[in-house]
């Protein structure tokens, strides 16, 4: 699980396993996103306070994303 608060991702690197599932809860009064740097692997909605975004990742790697409105956020899952 990870958090989205003070305009940050909680934790800043995840590292998981492939097929894991991560799910995102916007804890934050802004609306927030979780977008891939590039690609299209990560692709939410804009989230608001208290909804969530998961995904499951079925190929190993680094995805690297950001918040579309706020692209300093920034944050990566690490798939092995």
């Amino acid at each position: 699980k990870l958090k989205i608060e003070n305009f940050a991702y909680s934790p800043s690197t995840l590292s998981i396993k492939q097929g894991d599932k991560v799910i995102w809860t916007n804890q934050d009064s802004v609306k927030h996103t979780v977008a891939s740097d590039s690609g299209n692997e990560l692709d939410s909605e804009l989230l608001g306070d208290g909804k969530t975004y998961e995904h499951t990742f079925k190929n190993a790697g680094t995805f690297d994303y950001h918040c579309t409105p706020h692209p300093y956020m920034k944050a990566k899952v690490i798939v092995g």
